[in-house]
């Protein structure tokens, strides 16, 4: 693993769902559990004014709090806001330039992610040699070629990342799980690499594998993961 580890994420709150302070909080326990001494500091991007709970603050957990609002890409799609790059994308990047400035490697953990086992060292397993490891393709709804939630991008190839990303396009031309195939396309399977765990958004949930992760996840089953204590 790297000698370096930055993870970064975000955090908005519309008092509901996977975004509510109860959730933020499950996140944080599910994060801290990799508590890998490689990992130096777990940054949260709070957008649209969104104030990061005083309790949940630690030395290693670092709330980073904006006032503007770049919106979802659905925003950009049907014109509400004007930009090229939604919210999600301005975040992931200044997030990897954070870790480029920090000298380490950027694990990126989405906020409504989480992640069970050894997924850390699993996720720099799938890396090998690589440049960066991000999920598989999504075959059913919502039907994409890759997924995000959860990625690996090692500090050498950060700038690279950078530039390629913002290069294929605004956000409602071009989706970023495609963007991240694009990458593959351009640098080969032998950089660009895959997790060989988790389903992001597909289902079901594999509770019993050693290793897995789920974005999005529905009430049931946060119920069936502390059923399992699991969370």
């Amino acid at each position: 693993m790297s000698p370096r580890i930055l993870i970064g994420s975000s955090y908005f709150r519309n008092k509901q769902g996977n975004d509510s302070e109860e959730f933020l909080r499950i996140w944080i326990l599910n994060t801290l559990r990799v508590l890998h001494p490689s990992v130096k500091s777990v940054k949260i991007v709070c957008e649209a004014g969104t104030v990061f709970p005083a309790h949940l603050r630690s030395p290693l957990i670092e709330p980073i709090h904006l006032t503007g609002d770049l919106g979802h890409v659905s925003h950009l799609e049907n014109g509400t806001k004007p930009y090229e790059f939604c919210g999600w994308t301005a975040g992931m990047i200044a997030l990897a330039m954070l870790a480029y400035c920090d000298e380490s490697d950027f694990v990126y953990k989405e906020s409504d992610a989480l992640a069970f086992g050894p997924w850390l060292e699993t996720g720099y397993k799938d890396l090998g040699d690589g440049d960066i490891v991000f999920g598989h393709a999504q075959p059913v709804s919502p039907c994409m070629p890759s997924s995000q939630s959860i990625f690996i991008v090692r500090h050498r190839f950060i700038p690279t990342f950078v530039s390629k990303y913002l290069s294929y396009g605004g956000d409602a031309k071009v989706f970023g799980e495609h963007k991240f195939v694009q990458l593959e396309y351009e640098f080969g399977k032998e950089r660009v690499k895959r997790l060989s765990f988790g389903v992001d958004r597909c289902r079901p949930i594999p509770y019993s594998d050693p290793v897995f992760y789920a974005q999005q996840l529905y009430p049931e089953e946060m119920a069936e993961l502390r059923k399992r204590a699991l969370i």
